[in-house]
């Protein structure tokens, strides 16, 4: 029966699967089937009631799935319903595991089971040589902090926490060196501008401060390259690791909250606008950003899956019962602490006597807040289900966990908001309800005496009570307890006002900056008399001898004598001029070093005021002059106001961060409600009015312009256009202008957290603060502002969600309040408790089959069930794969990437599925994510007696270039499995590689190039007599064009043909369009003027040497990065060098001498600054002579841009920029071409050659473009594709890392990935380079 049974099942699934996947018009045998299925399980249920009701809910799931997959959504929704009689028959060991623990994966670790350290560089051994350099200047205890520090680097942390504890031990690092290089530089800077006339006996101090900034970056580096590679090995792994889910969300509270907060935590180490920070902890190098982005990738989807889990069971009894268990623990840590042992109820004695007291206080406060949350939780759910009596208790109960961890205040209100709800719904509570709201805010209205919290005076006696249950309140008994109330929050109000964190803001001007305006003001002064000095010297000169030759000129009648007078003149009055100009610049700003020292005093004795509680002092420091009856504001008497812009206009023109003018702002809002200043006759209310113009300052949107600009600076200068930065400061410089300088502090705050979301904090404390303001109104028009303004607080911390949030707390206690007085909606409100839904995946829309097994998948809760229904899912998208990969390897890469997530949930159910396992190997490798192939086996050791896993590591080993490896690899997958036949193909791939080495064939190129016949007759040929018009088109890619002149070469050495004799046509843009021009152009005589009409200048060899051994020369220096190259993006450089390489070798030869049709693109810019494609061709330039272009110009314009070169001029007719950025793979341009030119489209057969396809995530294409045109190459692949068919060949390989377009180091590399991909077409069964031979040996 249980046979029968399960046949049916596998029979339903591949009847479904005909359907749905090929169309199969078997609708009515589907339902037939259903209803024979179900008469075989109900037979089952008296021989085996267990198994009946498994298959039972097996089949309702099953035929669910399909009939809402059909569109019959009635009827499913009833089988789904059917299926829910029998889902507790089925296990669910994961969310068994959340009902049963609060805390998720505790003391999940990675499981590594190979040393990965043995290979590795022992970075350290340089330390102690670097600290004995140091060790004369710093104090032993840095010197012991730093050894202690670096003690930390030697393991590859195994858990989040371990990762977590690195980075922050290198960002302590960071900052104490960033902090002593500071004091070095401004010792350094200090002696400059104060001691002038001593700066000999400076020297040797100098010399000390420079050698210590540079030992202290050195240590910097020094760490950075000590713990990088343990930083990647924990994100490979995790990647790699069956159980990522639980290493990234281990030891955190299973609630919305806990889930979110770990997952703002993780953003904040691997979030792409972290790992792109340079000199960062956090930054990853270029090769590595993919890996970066792909784990910020699984955060985020195992975020999703853990809030579809707590969605799963997530109720009202299940976060009760956490909380109450986590309520007694608190208690009893709690009475634990005071040594109230008899009063345990939880816990033991014994377990616990070992701790101090202290540590018991922690784990008490540790254990009420997770209480909270937990109450919280099941709170939103009562308000949503508006279970009154719930809702009452349950923020008695959030009161009290408040009120044990110290925050008295939202204890207060909590349990406030839960009389405030007893008063308005009177006649639906329960005496026993108000008895128990009665006790606890008896417990907490207290507050802290030891923090003189203020007292209420609400008061709920027994005739109160007895008056609720009886009866309604009449409305004035009502009106009293509501203003007793009001009038209980009114003097919360101070305590209430959200105080901000002084760590995020810089208060002060920088002394780096001050120093710096000191010298900008000596340049100015000395440059004034320096140019005066040099008018009246010039001009004195000038005079002199200007008269002399002036009397003789004019004694001689010439004119022109009084004018060389005039000059002489001219020149005096300029230089003095000029020189006062200067020097009154100077003398203007020679007080902003003593405004800005004053201010900083200003705040410091101002904030020291505020601590001591000193609120009138704290105003008077404030009202202090800085300069000559300049003062932030004057609060002296009634009609005197605060002028937020006025002081905001101030501080941000000598200096002040808006981060720091917002904070200020703040304080003096708080101190003005406070209640505890007294000036003049100003009343309580007009304070009020001041304190919220302070608030309302913060808002202000000059403070929010300012942040970007200095973000805006921080990004320009972390992108890496030092050059430009670099030149700005020598223009500044010699302008005599104060240069876009950034201290020190500005780019260390940075690194922690963006200066907008600094500043968003303090705009947030502010709204809280204000929403205070209006919920004590007691307005309606007040209340709905309140609620706005909660939503614009909401909307914001979302925005800003990696970074920390001081208004959450308060924020949380304010929305629960503003709700229950104003009978508004439930604040914060839970998802819908619906089934997990997947993001649309708008390519398979019309996939119906996939969609059924989706469908299946959300309704199923059997972990087998799961299983299977992956494991079809994935193979699937590799079947999809394998099919596509024949005509659009790049499109094929985005099924592959489905596969490996699918296999990838296979492994997070059953961890030691080996079929999953091996599926995930297979999909990385199709991935080119070689090194995680190879470093799988490091977190997954069941894989090692697996043939397969071990020929998939040779491979990986091959496409790194590591041969050794890849032998020793096969070798050990033979000998695990002799019959492995794709396993001994491995083996004679890599046999052959070691035959032909790409020296080898570089060497034959060389001998038999002199072999290639250059035949007039096999020219014409081609020309008039073949009906197959060849289409060759090259990519864009700088040096990477060193694969396609490999390719060529090759292709060049078996027909024995020169490529002009084999193509019609030649396209290529950048780099491939000098391949183009160097294949095509006419060789000619010295006279310059007889060129050839069928012989090219070069065979694709020379230009493969050109590439080989010449490319590199093709650079200039620069300062950063030692070189500028002409195929790279950043070098602004002038393009002589470039127009003088062209010259060289292609001379005056224009278009129309091409030997081929040439096609290469570029972007025109016109007067209107409008970009388009602009073709140069040969065949425009024999119909129109104004278009015959040199080489030289076409090429210039097919290498210049706005980025990568200036905009270059032809003939004064337009500015043309590179078309590589928008039109890297010209193949279908030349094929438009061909059409337009008359030729007939089963004719026109296009070979078309890459550079080298870098994508590390195939789902965005478009990331990493600087690297590769995912997008239009895969876009160009499909047409041509869909219009020739087989008629169309693509070449390209993939790479795993990024290889910039000036890389010249990666050129063995390219050529060793060449090398293979020529072997790999002669292996195929297609082996379409023969093909391609076979089709020029047809030409007659």
């Amino acid at each position: 029966m249980i046979t029968q049974i399960e046949n049916f099942f596998l029979e339903t699934e591949n009847l479904i699967k005909s359907q749905l996947r090929d169309n199969v018009q078997n609708k009515d045998k589907i339902k037939e089937k259903f209803r024979d299925g179900k008469k075989l399980i109900d037979d089952l249920e008296e021989d085996d009631e267990e198994k009946y009701k498994f298959f039972k809910y097996k089949y309702h799931i099953t035929y669910a799935s399909y009939l809402k997959t059909v569109g019959d959504y009635d009827n499913a929704n009833k089988q789904q319903n059917l299926a829910k009689i029998y889902e507790n028959f089925v296990g669910n060991p994961e969310n068994d595991t959340y009902r049963t623990d609060s805390i998720l994966f505790k003391d999940a670790k990675l499981n590594i089971n190979q040393d990965f350290n043995s290979e590795e560089t022992p970075i350290l051994n340089g330390l102690e040589e670097l600290l004995e350099n140091i060790q004369s200047i710093l104090a032993d205890d840095i010197i012991n902090i730093i050894k202690h520090i670096f003690k930390q680097f030697n393991e590859v942390p195994k858990t989040f926490k371990e990762y977590q504890e690195i980075a922050e031990y290198v960002d302590f690092l960071h900052k104490t060196a960033n902090a002593l290089i500071i004091e070095g530089l401004e010792a350094s800077q200090s002696s400059e501008t104060n001691e002038l006339n001593a700066v000999k006996e400076q020297s040797e101090q100098n010399k000390n401060n420079s050698e210590l900034v540079d030992s202290l970056n050195n240590l910097k580096l020094l760490a950075e390259k000590a713990t990088y590679q343990k930083r990647i090995a924990f994100i490979q792994h995790v990647l790699n690791s069956s159980n990522n889910k639980e290493i990234l969300f281990s030891n955190i509270l299973f609630t919305e909250e806990g889930i979110n907060k770990r997952s703002r935590k993780l953003s904040s180490y691997f979030h792409p606008d972290k790992t792109n920070q340079p000199n960062s902890p956090n930054f990853l190098q270029d090769e590595h950003k993919s890996l970066g982005a792909e784990l910020f990738k699984i955060i985020h989807e195992c975020k999703e899956r853990l809030s579809a889990d707590l969605i799963n069971v997530s109720n009202l009894s299940f976060h009760e019962t956490k909380a109450n268990k986590l309520w007694k623990l608190t208690i009893d840590y709690r009475n634990a602490a005071k040594g109230k042992w008899e009063k345990l109820k939880t816990l033991k004695k014994e377990d616990i006597i070992e701790y101090s007291s202290e540590e018991l206080e922690n784990f008490s406060l540790e254990k009420g807040e997770l209480a909270y949350q937990e109450y919280r939780a099941a709170c939103k759910i009562a308000d949503k289900a508006k279970q009154l009596n719930k809702q009452v208790e349950l923020r008695g109960n959030m009161a009290l966990c408040y009120y044990v961890i110290n925050k008295f205040l939202e204890a207060q209100l909590y349990a406030l908001s839960a009389i405030q709800l007893l008063i308005k719904n009177s006649r639906k509570i329960t005496k026993q309800d108000l008895i128990k709201a009665k006790n606890i805010f008896e417990k907490v209205k207290g507050g802290n005496a030891a923090e003189q919290t203020p007292k209420l005076n609400t008061e709920i006696n027994e005739l109160a009570l007895i008056k609720i249950v009886d009866q309604e309140f009449t409305f004035n008994e009502k009106k009293r307890m509501e203003r007793s109330i009001k009038e209980d929050i009114e003097k919360l109000r101070n305590e209430l006002m959200l105080k901000a964190d002084r760590s995020l803001v810089s208060y002060q001007v920088p002394k780096e900056e001050i120093l710096r305006t000191k010298t900008h003001i000596f340049i100015n002064k000395v440059a004034g008399i320096v140019t005066m000095g040099t008018g009246v010297g010039i001009a004195g000169a000038t005079i002199t001898f200007n008269i002399s030759q002036a009397v003789m000129l004019i004694g001689a009648g010439i004119v022109g004598a009084p004018v060389i007078l005039a000059a002489g003149l001219v020149t005096l009055g300029l230089g003095i001029f000029f020189g006062q100009t200067l020097w009154k610049k100077g003398a203007k700003i020679i007080k902003e070093p003593a405004i800005r020292e004053n201010l900083n005093k200003i705040m410091i004795n101002a904030l020291s005021e505020y601590d001591k509680g000193k609120y009138q002092e704290f105003l008077e420091q404030l009202s202090k002059d800085y300069d000559d009856n300049t003062c932030l504001f004057e609060l002296k008497k009634r009609g005197d106001e605060i002028m937020p812009e006025n002081i905001i206009d101030q501080l941000l023109k000598h200096g002040f961060r808006s981060d720091g003018i917002a904070y200020l702002l703040i304080l003096l809002g708080e101190v003005l409600s406070s209640g505890k200043v007294k000036i003049g006759d100003i009343v309580t209310n007009e304070f009020k009015g001041q304190a919220s113009k302070a608030f309302l300052g913060v808002l202000n949107e000059k403070l929010r312009k300012e942040a970007k600009k200095l973000d805006d600076r921080i990004n320009e200068f972390r992108s890496g256009r030092s050059v430009k930065n670099y030149f700005k400061i020598i223009k500044d410089t010699v302008l005599l202008r104060e240069h876009s300088y950034l201290a020190k502090e500005h780019k260390d705050d940075a690194q922690e957290m963006p200066f907008r979301s600094r500043l968003e904090e303090m705009r947030n404390i502010a709204r809280i603060n204000l929403t205070i303001f209006d919920i004590l109104s007691d307005g309606k028009e007040e209340f709905d502002r309140a609620i706005e303004t909660i939503k614009e607080i909401r909307d914001s911390m979302n925005r800003h969600h990696q970074f920390i949030s001081t208004a959450k707390s308060r924020l949380e206690v304010l929305e629960d309040f503003l709700w229950v007085i104003s009978d508004g909606e439930s604040p914060g409100e839970s998802r819908e408790l619906s089934l997990i839904t997947f993001p649309v995946d708008y390519d398979y829309m019309d996939n119906r089959y996939l969609h059924y097994l989706k469908e299946k998948l959300q309704r199923t809760s059997s972990n087998q069930e799961k299983i299977d229904i992956y494991d079809k899912i994935a193979v699937y998208y590799e079947q999809l794969a394998e099919k596509e990969s024949k005509i659009n390897k790049l499109n094929s890469l985005k099924y592959w990437y489905h596969a490996q997530k699918n296999y990838e949930n296979i492994r997070e159910v059953d961890p030691k599925n080996l079929d999953a396992g091996l599926g995930f190997a297979k999909c990385l490798l199709k991935l080119s994510k070689y090194t995680r192939v190879i470093e799988l086996l490091s977190t997954n050791s069941d894989l090692a007696p697996l043939s397969e896993y071990w020929r998939y590591c040779s491979i990986a080993y091959c496409k790194k270039i590591n041969y050794k490896k890849a032998k020793e690899c096969i070798v050990q997958s033979l000998s695990l499995n002799s019959t492995n036949n794709l396993a001994g193909r491995q083996r004679e791939f890599l046999e052959k590689l070691k035959r032909e080495k790409i020296e080898y064939r570089i060497h034959r190129f060389e001998r038999e190039n002199k072999n290639i016949k250059y035949e007039k007759d096999y020219f014409e040929n081609l020309r008039n007599n073949k009906p197959t018009y060849n289409v060759l088109s090259i990519d864009g890619g700088g040096i990477r064009g060193v694969l396609p002149a490999l390719w060529l070469s090759e292709i060049e050495h078996r027909t024995h043909r020169p490529i002009s004799h084999l193509f019609n046509m030649i396209a290529g843009t950048s780099t491939g369009g000098i391949i183009a021009a160097g294949l095509s152009a006419p060789s000619w005589s010295n006279s310059a003027e007889n060129y050839s009409n069928f012989r090219p200048k070069f065979s694709a060899f020379k230009i493969l040497e050109f590439y080989k051994n010449k490319a590199k020369d093709l650079s200039v220096e620069n300062d950063k990065n030692g070189r500028w190259s002409f195929f790279t993006k950043n070098s602004n450089t002038s393009l002589d060098n470039f127009d003088h390489y062209f010259r060289k070798y292609f001379g005056q030869t224009t278009l129309r001498q091409a030997l081929t049709e040439l096609v290469i693109p570029a972007v025109h810019v016109n007067e209107s600054n409008l970009e388009f494609t602009q073709l140069f061709t040969r065949y425009d330039a024999f119909n129109d002579s104004s278009k015959d272009d040199t080489f030289v110009d076409v090429l210039m314009a097919t290498k210049a841009t706005s980025t990568f070169f200036s905009h270059y001029n032809i003939k004064d007719r337009s500015y043309l920029l590179n078309e590589g950025i928008h039109l890297s793979n010209p193949a279908m341009t030349a094929y438009s071409e061909t059409i337009r030119y008359g030729v007939a489209n089963e004719n026109v057969s296009v070979l078309s050659l890459g550079t080298g396809s870098y994508m590390p995530d195939p789902l965005k294409p478009d990331l990493y473009w600087e690297y590769s045109n995912n997008i239009q190459e895969s876009d160009t692949d499909n047409q041509l594709y869909n219009i020739l068919g087989n008629r169309y060949q693509r070449w390209q390989v993939c790479l795993e890392e990024p290889i910039p377009f000036n890389d010249f180091k990666s050129i063995p590399n390219l050529l060793e990935l060449g090398n293979q991909y020529i072997e790999e077409l002669d292996a195929s069964d297609e082996n379409p380079l023969n093909k391609l031979v076979e089709s020029f040996d047809k030409v007659l």
